[in-house]
Formats: structure tokens, sequence, C-alpha cells
């Protein structure tokens, strides 16, 4: 039997294209958003995005896919000090 936390995690997934192109699964909702910062509810997690001339494509609340176009700096989930790109490019 699988534990809770990865049964929240088995429907998100976040692919960053080249620093433009973001898709994440998993959203629950979008909770704000300008053209320098997107912050997002995942399953059991907030996420929040900064960059800067960011534009939200799609957001379907039903099936939890989000896209967005921009120049993407940061992406941290709450609680954590170290940015995914950083831990990602160490």
């Amino acid at each position: 039997m699988q534990n809770n936390s990865q049964n929240l995690c088995q429907n998100e997934e976040i692919t960053l294209l080249c620093r433009k192109k973001l898709t994440i699964n998993g959203v629950k909702t979008v909770d704000y958003f300008s053209d320098k910062v997107l912050k997002l509810s995942l399953l059991g997690k907030n996420l929040t995005i900064t960059g800067s001339e960011i534009k939200v494509n799609s957001f379907n609340q039903s099936t939890g896919q989000f896209s967005a176009d921009g120049n993407f700096i940061s992406i941290t989930f709450d609680g954590e000090k170290k940015t995914l790109l950083k831990r990602i490019f160490k």
C-alpha cells in the first residue's frame, strides 16, 4: 500500500523548456498571477514561480493541466529554501 505523500504526487509533473515554456499537471487552483509571479496550488502543495513577461496560456481545473510562457527565473515550493532550478543545476 502506498503512503499518502506518494498518492499526492502521482499526478504532478512540471516541465520547463529552455526556461520559456512551462507546463504543469496536477494544479488545483491558480491563486495569483501577474507578468512576474504565478502562485499555484497543487495537490497538497503551494508553488511560486517568478520571472518576467509571464503569460498564462491555459488552465483546465478539471484535468489540472496548466501552461504558461515567459522568461522563468525560479520555481519554489512553499517551505523550501532552494528553488527547483537551483537543485536541478547544482
